[in-house]
């Protein structure tokens, strides 16, 4: 298990829970975090939002959506995700360690 979401990102079940990353994406924009995620995943997507969704196979109209459907407690679990959610937790880790 992790604390990134439950089984681990690299586990063979489903995540039963939002990840580090999806929580993070989905925080008020006064958050630093809420930056910091938004920032990571669209670091590499010349595609932006669009690109992202359909990266991880789901509907993303705004980001606003993405909020949305954490509050519905729907958790994003593709293997794109899983493997976004790991590279980000480790990340999140290291610079809250190094702070």
């Amino acid at each position: 298990m992790s604390s990134a979401g439950s089984p681990s990102p690299g586990g063979g079940g489903p995540l039963l829970r939002p990840g580090l990353l999806q929580v993070c994406l989905s925080l008020d924009p006064g958050y630093a975090a809420y930056h910091a995620a938004w920032e990571f995943v669209l670091a590499t997507r010349t595609g932006g939002l669009v690109q992202l969704a359909a990266d991880w196979g789901v509907r993303l109209p705004n980001k606003e959506s993405l909020r949305q459907m954490t509050q519905e407690d729907e958790v994003l679990d593709s293997r794109a995700y899983r493997a976004e959610l790991s590279r980000f937790t480790r990340e999140f880790g290291s610079v809250t360690i190094e702070s």
